[in-house]
């Protein structure tokens, strides 16, 4: 292999190896806080939905956690377009739910979304199908329509008096009103398509969407997110999660109106690699928008490599009884008025439910302050409360109550929202970090490679700069990371001006100092 160092530079490098005496080197501090994920608190999930997961689980052997918010915001985007719930008078909201998890590849996202979503896909199937006849008798409609209004245009046209004219205006007009209008097709399930198609789709064609992926990227790694169109398409998912669309008008392509009748639900499974770069790429945006706020975070540990083989069960029991609520839901006509605009039922709490929502409310406020388990994640916990009476609302549904949410489904939902929120607060600890800390984890990660591929502890700073990743070869921002490193005790810096040499802890090479 050739040598990276030139003869003056190595001969500096070489006087400086073995004049050093052998120090105690302190273990290095970790760069990134990492914490392990708590039990997914499966007992407390209400047991239509609790059976369905565990019989899931049991066969896909995929994480738990995974399952079980995948099955969760299935069934929320079920409710959507029939409830919405009251937290308080004059505060209300959909029932919607965003779910984000996180999991590499081969964790059996796609098996496990597909599993949940199968009496939504049967329902758009369906749909499709009678929308294709509809479509068919609309271009049929609209064609005699045509001709008609060719017809009557000549006539106006061929009018001698004033009377005559006026009359066969009127017979125009009269006719334009019966335009006949392409029927909206019930379409829910929304996979590859970007934050701003999303609007479109929820304001001109179906007001009931739930954004399914197992290939988060189109979300957070898409062309859609690149800088310049961050903060517009965040504020679309924002604001669909709040039952809104806002309208768009255009000159060189369609437009759409406003609405605040329409409903959003989202299951999006990630590479924790992708939210990382999209973390990276949006700044403060991400959480300054309250965006990733909306979101019960997921980050399950992985079963890779304790996945026995399985033979698929007989019959599904628990699944099915889950799809027959799904199916039910389905199949009932939604509620809307005559723009097409959603017009929900609304859920209340009971007396004792609505105790209980406040008391977990105002826990979640305490829990704000300076010092509180909260104060590092106020702007995910801002929105907790309200998840909790959108997470109560599902639970009440998927065990087909009638009548008002009891305390029993809101503590069960607020056990729940926590366990997301230390969901993400491990997201924001570990993927959410600082630029500099992103530059010492690259710097020291490409180090050691590089030094045990020359089989020496020692580098100099000249030739992290000609050959360190690109983002690192910048002067200051070697010396940012370098001083960073030092201080964590991943490494000493010795000598002074251009010839400084690097010297990494032993321990990072599975050596002992």
């Amino acid at each position: 292999m050739a040598s990276l160092y030139d003869q003056a530079e190595y001969e500096a490098f070489a006087t400086a190896t073995f004049a050093t005496p052998a120090t105690h080197w302190d273990d290095p501090v970790p760069l990134v806080l990492k914490s392990e994920s708590t039990p997914y608190p499966i007992d407390v999930l209400p047991d239509t939905l609790r059976h369905a997961v565990i019989e899931v689980q049991s066969f896909t052997q995929a994480p738990l956690a995974m399952v079980a918010t995948a099955a969760i915001t299935a069934m929320a985007a079920c409710v959507q377009a029939h409830f919405d719930v009251e937290r308080a008078p004059s505060l209300h909201g959909p029932t919607s739910l965003y779910g984000l998890i996180l999991a590499d590849s081969g964790e059996r996202k796609t098996t496990v979304e597909d599993v949940f979503n199968r009496p939504i896909a049967a329902h758009d199937a369906h749909h499709r199908i009678r929308g294709e006849n509809a479509r068919k008798s609309f271009e049929d409609e609209s064609a005699m329509w045509e001709s008609e209004k060719s017809v009557r245009a000549r006539t106006f046209s061929n009018a001698k008096s004033p009377e005559e004219k006026a009359n066969a205006l009127d017979f125009l007009k009269d006719h334009m009103e019966s335009e006949p209008k392409l029927p909206r097709t019930p379409k829910i399930v929304a996979t590859d398509i970007t934050p701003e198609q999303l609007a479109f789709s929820l304001a001109n064609m179906w007001p009931c969407k739930h954004l399914s992926t197992s290939e988060g990227g189109v979300i957070f790694g898409g062309h859609g997110m690149k800088s310049d169109n961050i903060l517009k398409n965040l504020a679309v998912l924002n604001t669909a999660w709040g039952g809104k669309v806002e309208g768009v008008d255009r000159r060189t392509s369609e437009s759409y109106p406003a609405s605040d009748g329409v409903r959003c639900s989202a299951s999006i499974m990630v590479q924790p690699s992708v939210i990382q770069s999209f973390l990276e790429k949006s700044g403060t945006l991400a959480r300054g928008s309250g965006f990733l706020a909306r979101f019960l975070v997921c980050w399950p540990e992985s079963t890779q490599g304790y996945r026995p083989f399985k033979y698929a069960p007989a019959s599904w029991p628990n699944l099915n009884q889950m799809h027959a609520v799904m199916t039910g839901l389905l199949d009932r006509e939604p509620a809307m008025d005559e723009e097409g605009h959603l017009t929900p039922e609304m859920l209340r709490f009971s007396d004792d439910g609505r105790r209980t929502w406040i008391s977990v409310h105002d826990q979640i406020e305490i829990e704000l302050r300076r010092g509180g388990d909260l104060h590092e994640l106020r702007d995910s916990a801002s929105k907790a409360a309200d998840n909790v009476a959108r997470l109560a609302a599902v639970f009440h549904c998927a065990e087909k109550r009638s009548g008002d949410i009891e305390s029993d489904h809101v503590e069960a939902a607020a056990i729940i929202v926590s366990w997301h929120l230390d969901e993400a607060k491990r997201l924001f600890n570990e993927l959410a970090v600082p630029l500099g800390v992103l530059h010492a984890k690259t710097l020291i990660d490409w180090l050691t490679k590089e030094c045990r591929s020359t089989g020496s502890r020692r580098i100099t700073t000249r030739k992290i700069s000609q050959y360190a990743p690109n983002q690192l070869r910048a002067k200051a921002a070697r010396d940012a990371a370098l001083e960073l490193l030092e201080d964590a005790n991943h490494l000493r810096i010795d000598g002074e001006g251009k010839t400084r040499f690097v010297e990494l802890n032993p321990s990072l090479l599975g050596v002992s100092s």
